[in-house]
């Protein structure tokens, strides 16, 4: 036989024809073909299903688990589940992940990878598709207010005042006052 087709298949190699759909001996090009001694002949595509390196980029934070800073790789075939576990960062909180197709950088061609991202525990699940995937970890700085303590200040005051991790910022005008009663005594002067 001289013209076998090549098919496709999302997410895999074809490997051949065969004549069992599992086993059997591969046919291939220039094969020559005897019905009359075999028969009617159904030949079966044999597939390899394809591996892709991903990574997970903390983009400024770290692994919860152990600290570390690196971009993780880890190799996922087609339709796989892989686990993103939590990454921190001081004063950050970590919002989700972008996805890109680590070939093109595009945000939409993931070659129907799914990503889910649980807000709560900071974790999430891919679900390899046909692409290559990079995670990149998002961050929001973290706000926080600061109260004014007059230290036993016997007057005024000074309003709370919120910052952003990271962020210089001036502080507010210490309206705290300090008030000292002074007794005169003229000791008969």
């Amino acid at each position: 036989y001289q013209n076998f087709p090549v098919p496709t298949r999302t997410g895999y190699t074809f490997d051949g024809w065969y004549t069992k759909a599992s086993g059997g001996t591969r046919v291939s090009q220039g094969t020559t073909v005897n019905k009359t001694t075999l028969g009617d002949l159904t030949l079966y595509a044999h597939w390899t299903i394809n591996s892709y390196t991903n990574k997970v980029d903390p983009n400024g934070g770290y692994r919860a688990s152990d600290g570390s800073t690196d971009v993780i790789l880890f190799d996922r075939k087609c339709d796989e589940n892989e686990p993103i576990n939590e990454r921190r960062r001081t004063g950050y909180t970590l919002t989700g992940y972008k996805l890109t197709n680590s070939n093109s950088g595009s945000a939409t061609d993931l070659g129907g990878a799914v990503f889910t991202f649980d807000p709560s525990t900071k974790t999430g699940s891919l679900k390899q598709g046909t692409v290559p995937i990079t995670l990149t970890a998002q961050w929001k700085a973290n706000t926080y207010t600061v109260n004014f303590n007059g230290n036993s200040a016997t007057g005024g005051s000074t309003a709370s005042q919120n910052f952003v991790y990271d962020t210089a910022q001036n502080l507010n005008s210490n309206g705290f006052q300090q008030k000292y009663t002074v007794t005169y005594d003229r000791n008969d002067g």
